[in-house]
């Protein structure tokens, strides 16, 4: 009794030094990125705008143009209605987001992984993935996504995962429709999300229903009340559009971004195409083959370290520390030139941790089938989540949600399980997994090296009171004198369109633009055509244009007006003459500014 005493305090103490660390992690983190979250002009606006505009009486997709599923809207539309509309209220509701997704990312990894493996996992989770900016754009974080959709989304297939790691411990029913359910949800945030989760899940609760020897009648029930479960939020959601616009409208809004994707063929789109990595597949199939070639060598080492350095284990140790002390100056001299390419073999170590785990599923006793069944679940969604960056993969960019989940696994399996192999193999793997930590340590301060220098970069103050948020000094004074210049000439009646895009603007000046589409870049022009934006524009024009500085080369074509838009921008300078400059003159020579255009047959002011 008195060692089960000692041992239950000893793990005690252990619990409060790692809540101790993860909360000093976070609270640095916080107040080095604190209101440097947002874009001042790109995605993120709309994450604002449209539940801004939901409140006002504008209905989703009829009046309000998204291509995403119509959750997350409606949810901040909710959040601002209770709260007041402030990007301070959406970002206390993302980081509740984020401390969700923290605690079933604990629940799960505990039951799949040790205790430090786990720890270092969540640390990592904490510093590269929840506050980063490792791009000049700051979208790609928890608490200012570019897509709230897609943080949702992943929150609910982790708690349709949970669902199912709950079955394993008390198999009631409840659990097989709470997991169906979460996945209908999931289906209203973002299709990407949504497929990856759901082959994991009919995957996993499939093996679940028949380790447990069920009759087959029993099992096609318990199948039939998940994908029935499935169906109930989109059916509810499809129930409340219908009552206020058509049924075909309807349809579309609850379907999100899935008929943008098969019927305009968006994959074939150059951005998409940039995104997975297929711009040039030949380079990207390379640099993947190479960099799986790097952690394999990584493995090697690790494991040679195992086998020729002297047996006694503090000695073992000192001597890899000496090591990494030794490396660690390099590493984190230039930490750029291998984060962009470090996690490009994840979808091959997916695949091969996938087919491992289904393979001893398959030879394991009956009652250790669960916990492989549950690894085994997790491998294909983070694995699948990757299919959108497969030839590509990394964690910066869209990876801070699409890669994570696949590059905690990767680190939980050099913690863990390459450890536990030499140790039946040799007798010994702690020395692996203590290099194994230190390579997490290196990614956290490589990451957070890299962070800083835009982090520091964004010191000018944007927008007021809940609104308030600090950007860079080249676009935040053009976007502030702009704000203020709208705000003072429009009436609060007179509406504002931004082109290329940047609703942000209109959010912040609290104008509406009376168009359906929001954006008129290379992609949402591919998307809806380029003749259904002119004519919108010529049905219902704008009081206003903002004409903002935009390269856009990314999506395959740079400059509105110019590489694309070109019908359009002839349209806007046929009808609107110019009122304002803000800093350079936009699409000319890449400097950043913005031009204020009025309608020529609109009553002045």
């Amino acid at each position: 009794m008195r060692l089960w005493h000692k041992r239950v305090a000893a793990d005690g103490r252990r619990l409060i030094v790692e809540l101790g660390i993860m909360a000093l992690a976070m609270a640095i983190t916080l107040i080095l990125t604190w209101k440097r979250w947002p874009d001042a002009l790109i995605d993120f606006g709309g994450q604002l705008y449209v539940p801004w505009q939901l409140l006002t009486g504008k209905r989703f997709y009829a009046d309000v143009l998204c291509v995403q599923g119509p959750l997350t809207a409606h949810l901040h539309a909710w959040c601002f209605r209770l709260f007041g509309v402030g990007l301070d209220r959406l970002i206390v509701c993302n980081a509740l987001v984020a401390v969700l997704i923290t605690i079933l990312l604990a629940s799960l990894l505990r039951r799949l992984a040790t205790r430090l493996a786990t720890f270092m996992a969540l640390l990592v989770f904490v510093t590269v993935f929840t506050f980063s900016q490792l791009t000049g754009i700051a979208n790609y974080n928890l608490l200012c996504p570019y897509a709230n959709e897609l943080t949702h989304g992943l929150l609910l297939s982790l708690l349709s995962v949970w669902c199912l790691s709950r079955y394993h411990t008390r198999p009631r029913d409840r659990w097989i429709i709470s997991s169906g359910l979460a996945l209908g949800l999931c289906f209203l945030t973002k299709a990407e999300v949504f497929l990856a989760a759901a082959a994991a899940l009919m995957v996993g609760w499939s093996l679940t229903l028949c380790a447990q020897r069920l009759p087959v009648s029993a099992i096609a029930r318990s199948l039939a009340a998940l994908v029935g479960s499935v169906l109930i939020p989109p059916l509810i959601a499809s129930g409340l559009f219908i009552g206020h616009m058509s049924a075909h409208e309807a349809a579309l809004a609850v379907l999100g971004n899935w008929p943008w994707i098969i019927a305009r063929h968006a994959t074939t789109l150059p951005l998409y195409r940039g995104i997975l990595g297929a711009t040039d597949p030949s380079a990207s199939l390379l640099a993947l083959l190479l960099w799986t070639i790097w952690l394999v060598l990584a493995v090697c080492v690790m494991a040679g370290c195992e086998v020729l350095l002297p047996v006694r284990w503090g000695l073992r140790r000192h001597m890899i520390v000496a090591g990494w002390i030794t490396l660690a100056p390099w590493l984190l001299g230039t930490p750029e030139w291998w984060l962009w390419d470090v996690a490009r073999p994840l979808p091959l170590l997916m695949a091969g941790l996938a087919a491992a785990h289904l393979r001893a599923v398959g030879h394991a006793p009956h009652d250790a089938q669960q916990p492989l069944i549950l690894a085994f679940t997790f491998d294909v969604l983070a694995g699948l989540l990757l299919l959108k960056i497969g030839l590509d993969a990394r964690i910066y960019h869209y990876g801070f949600v699409l890669a994570m989940p696949a590059t905690l696994v990767a680190l939980v399996t050099l913690i863990d399980a390459l450890p536990r192999l030499l140790q039946r193999r040799i007798g010994h793997g702690e020395c692996a997994r203590v290099a194994a930590v230190l390579m997490a340590v290196t990614l956290i301060l490589a990451v957070g090296r890299s962070n800083a220098k835009w982090w520091e970069a964004k010191r000018y103050s944007v927008g007021h009171g809940a609104d308030r948020f600090l950007t860079d000094a080249v676009r935040g004074p053009v976007l502030d004198i702009m704000v203020r210049e709208i705000q003072q000439r429009l009436r609060p009646d007179q509406t504002l369109a931004a082109v290329p895009g940047s609703v942000m603007i209109n959010y912040l000046a609290r104008r509406t633009n009376p168009l359906r589409v929001m954006e008129y870049e290379p992609f949402e022009l591919s998307l809806m055509g380029e003749g259904v934006v002119l004519r919108e524009f010529q049905t219902t024009p704008p009081d206003y244009v903002v004409l903002v500085e935009r390269d856009t080369t990314e999506h395959g074509a740079a400059y509105f007006g110019r590489d694309y838009g070109r019908e359009l921008a002839a349209w806007i300078n046929r009808h609107y003459e110019e009122v304002l400059q803000v800093g350079a003159r936009p699409f000319t020579n890449g400097d950043f500014g913005m031009i204020l255009l009025h309608r020529r047959d609109a009553v002045s002011l």
